[in-house]
């Protein structure tokens, strides 16, 4: 049984550590009683190596148990068949040179191969001992016989589940027994089938030699199926975990959370890898591929090996690739969804906020659960008329454009400025309660509005008169608040206004604003 598994802390080098302590020595005890009796059978030791090479890259079944993958063989075919054809010491030996040959050219970590060659030469070692020690193998008493060579072989197959549950459980922090449960209705059928065979194998190889070559050719026809059949499970697997990582990413509507699902996904998928995203490309032996750029930074999915992970193959290539090409469309959408979102707030000429964003404002102000004081500032260009008439319209936006700029630079960064349409602006300044701190605030904004501007070639003066209102002092709802405001407007419009008569009676506040935003009262 073929494992990939990661290197994990003192419990996984223990248990990998007696593994190859035991394999080592069972291999040097068959070595030495070789040396001693001599080898009788040369060539059916060699094609004992090559019928152990053959059926142990017979993969029936790869399932993973959280961050390891058992890969179900059927190399008791070989065991039990060697052990019934051959004397112990040349089978064990035979199958050991071919599990070695084996492991050599398959890419993964060392440690892993040599993990699976003395867990397999230990479990080898089992079976030609219980024949050994229970039968003769005389020819009255080939029946026993053949009941120790099966017996041996479920002692195999017991023995490679042991330690895979013992690896298992180390990695993974799971119970040994319920890790030894899981699968093995699954172990034990292929086990027995492969015994049967190897039985079969071990009876034709002493009786029928020649009848070994149909059986050859049958286990190369199930191996060319196996492959095939092994290959479409990866691509569906990979496929299947590709859509649900992409569905996991596609779900996180920010896309920080989309990068973590993005992350965690990867490192899923990747089984014994760090994953990370980051603004370099992949160095030295890590594996990477572009994401979307945001806020014109590059971001790169970076995945690079851990100690004793496997090499890098094709199918972890194009992993990386889908990920970050389905990811990267998730970002973009996310980043065009929120831009859209964010046009929708944002009056398109001057950039501030535009009156559905300052509805969203005050409405969240004058809420029950989080209401809170604030100024109102309702503010407006001074014969602003003036400027389109005598310079244009192109001007007068470019004058709307400056004065929108200069208002935000005389309020706080949490405070909120708004363009209700033509010269009208508003402005929201949360927590602010005195009359002192307006004042100077709005003495600020006619000081720095009031500067020279230089539209062209021309020098365009502009004014704007301010009132202002504070909640919940000067009202409660939107409609009392923006009516105060008004009205101080309108105070600070008529001092401006040269040439006009003391006690003059003011104009009503003609209720612009007070139209612009009475939706906020439904």
């Amino acid at each position: 049984m073929t494992r990939h598994i990661p290197w994990l802390g003192a419990r996984w080098r223990l248990v990998v550590t007696a593994a190859a302590a035991l394999g080592a020595g069972v291999f040097v005890i068959a070595v030495a009683f070789l040396g001693l009796d001599g080898v009788s059978h040369p060539v059916g030791m060699g094609i004992g190596v090559l019928a152990t090479v053959a059926v142990n890259r017979i993969y029936v079944v790869v399932a993973r148990r959280g961050g390891v993958l058992e890969g179900i063989d059927i190399a008791e075919i070989a065991i039990v068949g060697l052990a019934l054809a051959l004397p112990p010491s040349e089978a064990l030996v035979a199958f050991g040179v071919g599990s070695l040959a084996v492991e050599l050219t398959v890419d993964r970590a060392l440690v892993k191969k040599v993990f699976n060659v003395a867990v397999r030469t230990m479990s080898g070692g089992v079976v030609v001992g219980v024949v050994a020690v229970f039968a003769s193998g005389s020819g009255d008493q080939q029946a026993a016989h053949y009941v120790a060579a099966a017996a041996g072989g479920l002692a195999y197959s017991l023995l490679n589940a042991i330690w895979l549950a013992a690896v298992v459980s180390a990695v993974e922090s799971v119970p040994f027994l319920s890790v030894l449960r899981n699968g093995s209705g699954t172990r034990l059928a292929v086990a027995v089938a492969s015994i049967l065979t190897g039985l079969t194998a071990g009876r034709l190889a002493q009786h029928a030699p020649l009848a070994l070559a149909g059986m050859a050719s049958l286990l190369g026809l199930l191996a060319l199926v196996v492959q095939v059949a092994r290959r479409a499970q990866r691509e569906r697997d990979r496929l299947r975990s590709v859509l649900e990582a992409t569905s996991r990413i596609q779900s996180a509507s920010d896309p920080d959370e989309q990068e973590s699902a993005l992350v965690t996904a990867a490192r899923e998928l990747l089984l014994w890898r760090d994953v990370e995203v980051r603004c370099s490309p992949p160095r030295g032996s890590e594996l990477g591929s572009p994401l979307y750029v945001r806020e014109g930074v590059d971001r790169w999915l970076i995945a690079r090996p851990l100690v004793d992970s496997d090499p890098w193959s094709r199918d972890d290539v194009a992993i990386v690739e889908s990920l970050a090409a389905n990811a990267s469309a998730a970002l973009e959408r996310a980043h065009l969804q929120r831009e859209l979102g964010r046009l929708a707030l944002i009056d398109p000429l001057t950039g501030l906020a535009n009156r559905r964003h300052l509805d969203d404002a005050l409405s969240a102000l004058l809420t029950t659960e989080s209401a809170q004081p604030f100024a109102l500032l309702v503010l407006d260009l001074v014969d602003f008329k003036s400027v389109n008439d005598a310079h244009g319209h192109a001007a007068g936006d470019d004058v709307l454009r400056i004065t929108a700029e200069r208002l935000h630079a005389c309020v706080r960064g949490g405070d909120l400025v708004a363009r209700l349409g033509g010269d009208e602006f508003v402005a929201l300044l949360p927590g602010v309660t005195s009359r002192k701190t307006v004042r100077a605030i709005i003495d600020t904004i006619h000081a720095r509005v009031a500067q020279p501007l230089t539209i062209g070639d021309e020098e365009v003066n502009v004014s704007v008169s301010v009132g202002y209102a504070l909640a919940p002092v000067d009202g409660t709802t939107v409609l009392e608040l923006l009516r105060a405001a008004d009205r101080g407007m309108y105070d600070d419009k008529a001092q401006q206004h040269s040439g006009r008569e003391h006690g003059v009676m003011l104009p009503e506040p003609r209720g612009d604003s007070l139209t612009r935003l009475h939706h906020v009262e439904a």
